[in-house]
C-alpha cells in the first residue's frame, strides 16, 4: 500500500515526510519512518493530529543536528523532540523493551536497527504501522488487514503486552469504541485475565482514558464502558455504573427501561463531543440509586435525585482527580438537568441566571439527552421551542458583564444602605441582599423599562418591610 499522495496533500504529514527525507540524507545508510497512530488514521481517512518519527539513526547525533529538546527522561528511551519547519516531532530510535515490574515502565530498553523488532513492542497491530520515504506502508504485525476487518488485536502475546503496561487494557477498550471495531478473542480474554493489573494504574491515567473516550461522543463512551464491563474492569474503577441496574422507572414516562437502560440510551442520543458533557450525562441520574421511594400504590419516585446526584459526583470526581472546574461543570449538568421542563414557567430572572452561566451549553445538552432517551415520548419541536424561549429572554439581557453594567446603576448595595439611612433604618448583610434581589427581579420582569427613580422608590418602601428570618 502506497500513501505518498495522501501524505503530500496533508500539511502536517508532508512536513513529517520531509523530516524523514532530511534524516536519511543527513545520516547515510539509515532509515526514518513516519509511525504510529497517524499512519492508522491516514489509512482510515481520519485527520492526524500529531506525527511521530522512528529511526535507526544515532539519536544523540539527531539531537545535536536539529538542536532538539529532551522530553524529560525520554532521551533515556531514545526519544527527542525535533523542531522542523515550524512543527514539533517526537523522534525515537527503534527499540525493544523487556520486563515491567511495575506494569507500566520497561525494566530494560535496548536500541535496535530494524523496524520489525521495534513493532513487536507496540500495543495493538493497527498502531504498529510505518511509512517509509517512498510512501510505502510497512506492516510487520498485520495492522492493515485488522483495519480492513475492523478488529483490535494485541501485537504478539496479549498477556505480555498487558503486563508491560496495564493501561493497554483500557486503551484497547477505547480504540474499539472509537472506531466501532470488535476485539480479537485472545485479546479480550487477556483483558479479562489481567484485569487486576489495572489496580496498579494511577487514577489520573484512568480518568484521562475516560475523557478521551467521552470526547468522541456519547455512543463511544457507552461502548467503552460496556467493553470494560465485559472484561470485568468497569467495577474496579467505576463501580457506580453497574449499580444503576434494577432501579425501575414507570413505563409511562420511561419506556426505554430502568435507570441503567435510560442512562445508556441518553449516551446514545447525545449530540455532544464535549467530554464533560458526556460524563455529566453518564452520571445525571446517579442520585436515583439512593432516593428511590414508593407510594401506597407502589408507584416509584426519585425526589431530589438531581441535587443528591450532584453531591454524589463530587466524591467520584475527587476520587478520579478531576479538576475543581471539571467537577463544577459536571455537577452543574447533574444538578439542573430537570430544569428544561420548567423554563416555560420560570421567572425571567431565573432564566437569565441559567442562560448566563458558562455551563449552559453543557446543561442544554444534558437536558436534551435525558429527554431524548425516552424514545417516542421525546418531542424535539417542543424542546427546541423551549430553548428558543430561553434565547429570546437572553437576547433582551445579554451576557453577564453587559447585563451587570446595566443593572448596577439601578440597584446596588451602597444605594440600598444610603436610602435606608435616609428613612431612618440601618440595615446590612442578608437584608440588603433580599432587597437587592427583589428589585432585580422586578427590573428583569420589566426588561429594564424602569428608571432610577422607580427603583429608589421601591427600595424606600422595602426597607420599611419586616423581613422574615
Amino acid at each position: 500500500m502506497n500513501v505518498l499522495n495522501k501524505i503530500i496533500n496533508n500539511p502536517l504529514l508532508s512536513v513529517g515526510h520531509r523530516l524523514t527525507l532530511d534524516i536519511e540524507s543527513t545520516f547515510p545508510n539509515t532509515e526514518a519512518l513516519i509511525v504510529g497512530g497517524c499512519v492508522r488514521d491516514l489509512i482510515m481517512d481520519i485527520e492526524p493530529h500529531d506525527v511521530d518519527i522512528a529511526t535507526n539513526a544515532d539519536i544523540d547525533k539527531i539531537a545535536e543536528h536539529y538542536h532538539s529538546a529532551n522530553i524529560g527522561q525520554s532521551k533515556d528511551f531514545g526519544i527527542v523532540l525535533v523542531l522542523f519547519e515550524g512543527q514539533e516531532f517526537e523522534v525515537a530510535h527503534y527499540r525493544e523493551e523487556f520486563g515491567s515490574e511495575d506494569n507500566r515502565h520497561p525494566d530494560e530498553v535496548v536500541q535496535v536497527n530494524d523496524f520489525a523488532s521495534d513493532t513487536a513492542r507496540r500495543d495493538i497491530t493497527i498502531n504498529s504501522l510505518g511509512i517509509d520515504t517512498s510512501g510505502e506502508v510497512i506492516d510487520h504485525q498485520g495492522g492493515i488487514q485488522d483495519i480492513a476487518n475492523g478488529v483490535i488485536k494485541a501485537v504478539g502475546n496479549p498477556n505480555d503486552r498487558f503486563k508491560e503496561d496495564a493501561l493497554r487494557i483500557i486503551r484497547v477498550a477505547r480504540f474499539a469504541a472509537r472506531f466501532g471495531f470488535g476485539i480479537h478473542g485472545e485479546t479480550i480474554f487477556a483483558m479479562f485475565t489481567n484485569r487486576e493489573l489495572t489496580r496498579t494504574l494511577s487514577v489520573e491515567r484512568i480518568r484521562d482514558e475516560m475523557i478521551k473516550a467521552a470526547s468522541y461522543g456519547g455512543r463511544v463512551l457507552r461502548s467503552f464502558l460496556k467493553t470494560l464491563d465485559a472484561a470485568q474492569v468497569l467495577d474496579i474503577h467505576l463501580p457506580e455504573i453497574n449499580t444503576f441496574h434494577g432501579f425501575k422507572h414507570g413505563v409511562k414516562y420511561h419506556p426505554e427501561g430502568d435507570l441503567y437502560a435510560h442512562t445508556m440510551a441518553a449516551l446514545i442520543v447525545s449530540q455532544s463531543n464535549d467530554p464533560l458533557t458526556n460524563i455529566s450525562i453518564l452520571f445525571h441520574d446517579i442520585g436515583k440509586t439512593v432516593t428511590q421511594a414508593f407510594d401506597e400504590e407502589g408507584k416509584v419516585s426519585y425526589k431530589g435525585h438531581d441535587s443528591v446526584g450532584a453531591e454524589m459526583f463530587e466524591e467520584i470526581g475527587k476520587r478520579l482527580k478531576f479538576s475543581n472546574d471539571q467537577i463544577e461543570a459536571i455537577q452543574f449538568g447533574i444538578k439542573h438537568h430537570m430544569v428544561a421542563h420548567d423554563f416555560r414557567k420560570m421567572k425571567k430572572s431565573k432564566i437569565v441566571e441559567f442562560r448566563q452561566s458558562k455551563h449552559f451549553p453543557l446543561l442544554k445538552a444534558v437536558a436534551r439527552a435525558d429527554d431524548a432517551a425516552r424514545l417516542h415520548l421525546f418531542d424535539e419541536d417542543s424542546f427546541n421551542a423551549t430553548m428558543e424561549h430561553v434565547e429570546n429572554v437572553f437576547k433582551v439581557f445579554g451576557e453577564k458583564k453587559e447585563f451587570e453594567a446595566r443593572m448596577t446603576p439601578l440597584i446596588n448595595g451602597r444605594m440600598i444602605m444610603n436610602l435606608a439611612e435616609d428613612e431612618g433604618f440601618t440595615i446590612e448583610g442578608k437584608r440588603i441582599g433580599q432587597i437587592k434581589n427583589t428589585v432585580r427581579e422586578i427590573i428583569i420582569e420589566k426588561e429594564f423599562d424602569i428608571t432610577l427613580q422607580d427603583t429608589s422608590r421601591m427600595v424606600r418602601e422595602l426597607v420599611k418591610v419586616k423581613w422574615e428570618e
